[in-house]
């Protein structure tokens, strides 16, 4: 396939994307599923990597989570959050700055699309639990760096 073709599909299927998870077409109870999604994609690449093993943690965790299950289903869950690593991988691969300007972006999405104060909570509690999910049973330095921005957009 030459560059050109490729360069077109890759852009419309972030296009599709966009169109399908962008905040304006998700229901409030999707921008919430959504979130608590985006919450375990931070947590999981907080020290920029995603090793086999997390994600493999991450996907079992996911599965728990009723809020997750109950507003998006295991696919669209799992193609959120490959979507979600995949950006923050892009951007943690060109340099720091772009690895916080994804994050930033991020957060900020998650703060505006949920507005519920019982959907805040359960967005934090969700980034705690996966930073405590690890192989070690408790949360890293970068980790808990990370729960703690999430916790502040989530106010």
């Amino acid at each position: 396939m030459p560059f050109m073709d490729y360069l077109n599909l890759a852009m419309n299927s972030a296009k599709d994307m966009v169109a399908k998870y962008g905040p304006a077409v998700l229901s409030p109870e999707k921008r919430f599923g959504k979130a608590c999604v985006t919450a375990c994609a931070l947590v999981t690449m907080a020290d920029g990597e995603a090793e086999d093993s997390e994600l493999d943690m991450s996907a079992d965790f996911m599965a728990g989570i009723p809020e997750i299950t109950e507003y998006l289903g295991a696919e669209e869950a799992n193609e959120i959050f490959a979507m979600q690593i995949s950006a923050l991988q892009e951007n943690y691969a060109k340099n720091k700055a772009m690895f916080t300007m994804e994050v930033n972006r991020m957060l900020a999405e998650m703060k505006a699309g949920v507005e519920s104060a019982e959907w805040k909570g359960s967005v934090n509690a969700i980034a705690e639990a996966m930073g405590s999910s690890n192989g070690n049973g408790t949360a890293g330095d970068d980790e808990v760096a990370m729960i703690a921005k999430i916790s502040t957009a989530m106010g």
